[in-house]
């Protein structure tokens, strides 16, 4: 009878227990199964968008490239941040050596178009406009303490690739001080405006880089077909931006610009016809991926791809 009643107290608590509490009590020295792995549906955060990062030209008389690396490396290490961005270096690209002239303007034409090439989404670039180092102190004494203020201006600028359209501007200044005491004979190395301009740049741009993942969703993801090959279609995009398998694709014809008829101002890139979905079967390479006709017709070469995402019911 103990036995018995000790079964029908034991039984329910065991139908009860979970797979982990099982493992748990029959093997303590053993870490409990692993939960079952998230779909590909769930574990997906969709495409990643490519942005290119080109360097700020400089239009001041100090620091030359010194300045303009210092922009690119803090902008791209924030868009490295990102985790729905992928950076793209203008070196990456062929022709890159004519994005601007003479280190003063940028060729917007030429940049967009091998941005849309290239499948890229977005583009930041920008200007470092001004840049003062003033200098004030005690001007007689053994020791001379100096002090310095550093003030940058920069235009910061994020463009969508696929309509060339302005998503962010921001004009930026930042200042710092630093105080410095000199000793006899001593001087200070040209080399140390640049370093003090450095740092009032980075405090510029703090405020516009940490915004940057939400600037981030204003931006689209658009792929492209690279090459069609009888009934296999080749993307520009696969597993490393975040394309998964099965995935459909709108397919577009190239856009067209739009202009304001009134004042001649062109307004952006207007879409092109939309051609079909495609699928996505297969990855190719580092990041490409295989697709066929899921219906529609008529697509080509170069032709724009975006995420198709089913409307919600």
């Amino acid at each position: 009878m103990k036995i018995s009643f000790l079964l029908l107290m034991v039984f329910p608590w065991v139908l009860l227990s979970s797979c982990a509490a099982w493992h748990e009590i029959f093997n303590p020295d053993e870490p409990p199964p692993a939960p079952p792995s998230a779909t590909a549906s769930e574990a997906s955060q969709g495409p990643k968008k490519r942005i290119l990062v080109l360097k700020f030209l400089n239009k001041t008389p100090l620091g030359a490239d010194l300045l303009s690396n210092e922009v690119d490396a803090l902008v791209r290490s924030a868009v490295q941040k990102c985790p729905e961005c992928v950076v793209v270096s203008e070196n990456e690209l062929d022709g890159h050596e004519n994005f601007s002239e003479n280190a003063a303007y940028y060729n917007y034409k030429t940049i967009f178009q091998k941005a849309r090439a290239y499948g890229i989404s977005a583009v930041v670039l920008g200007t470092i406009d001004d840049l003062t180092i003033e200098e004030k102190g005690d001007e007689i004494g053994i020791f001379r303490t100096r002090f310095y203020t550093a003030r940058a201006i920069i235009k910061f600028r994020l463009y969508d690739a696929a309509t060339e359209r302005e998503l962010v501007t921001k004009v930026l200044t930042g200042m710092v001080n630093e105080e410095r005491t000199r000793f006899p004979g001593e001087r200070a190395p040209g080399s140390e405006d640049a370093e003090r301009g450095k740092l009032a740049i980075a405090k510029a741009l703090e405020p516009v880089l940490a915004q940057f993942p939400e600037y981030s969703h204003k931006i689209a993801w658009e792929g492209r077909i690279a090459k069609i090959d009888l009934h296999r279609y080749y993307i520009n995009a696969g597993e490393e931006t975040g394309i998964t398998l099965g995935q459909l694709l709108k397919v577009f014809g190239d856009g067209a610009p739009v202009t304001d008829a009134q004042t001649g101002t062109v307004l952006g890139m207007a879409p092109g016809r939309f051609k079909g979905l495609l699928k996505v079967v297969d990855y190719l390479g580092k990041d490409g991926a295989v697709a066929v006709l899921h219906s529609g017709g008529g697509f080509r070469e170069q032709d724009h791809v975006e995420v198709y995402s089913p409307p919600q019911r």
